[in-house]
């Protein structure tokens, strides 16, 4: 699932909203910090997937430079690289991250701060644009029908809910 950005819409017909996508920051548990707003990360360094797209407010502290960003290929790597110290923290969507650390050795070391950097985002099912799909039409509205009902009757909620917790 992508975030909806301006670029990807280039590329991308966005379908219908798979799961929104909650961006949590995720510390060691020996180094937590207070998080009110994003002026409070100023001077910290932390992680990201290469590819994620970053809440605007976090991506214009980045671009003006009072806090530096390492993108990485995999959340692992910055499970890594936090209990490591090599970052002070990790942003994610907090599904992805906390599916990984329900299995990880580092699981007792890490914890997500409690207010999340950006809420509720929605994360889309995409089809490229340049593919040839046959009943496209049929099939993207079969797509919205159905994700929208997952979503209406708490079934995406309690599926996610069984990998994550």
């Amino acid at each position: 699932p992508l975030l909806l950005t301006p670029e990807r819409e280039r590329f991308s017909d966005f379908v219908a909203p798979l799961h929104y996508s909650v961006t949590g920051i995720f510390v060691r548990k020996d180094r937590i910090f207070r998080f009110d707003a994003v002026d409070d990360l100023v001077g910290k360094h932390f992680g990201y997937n290469r590819g994620y797209a970053l809440p605007d407010e976090l991506n214009k502290m980045v671009l003006g430079g009072k806090i530096v960003a390492e993108e990485v290929s995999t959340t692992e790597q910055n499970i890594g690289k936090l209990i490591f110290g090599r970052i002070d923290f990790f942003v994610s969507n907090t599904a992805n991250a906390r599916f990984l650390l329900r299995d990880s050795p580092h699981r007792t070391e890490i914890a997500q701060l409690p207010k999340p950097l950006s809420a509720r985002r929605p994360a889309y099912l995409v089809a490229s644009k340049s593919a040839v799909i046959q009943g496209r039409d049929a099939l993207v509205n079969d797509l919205r029908q159905t994700l929208g009902k997952l979503h209406r009757d708490g079934s995406y909620e309690r599926f996610v809910a069984k990998y994550t917790d």
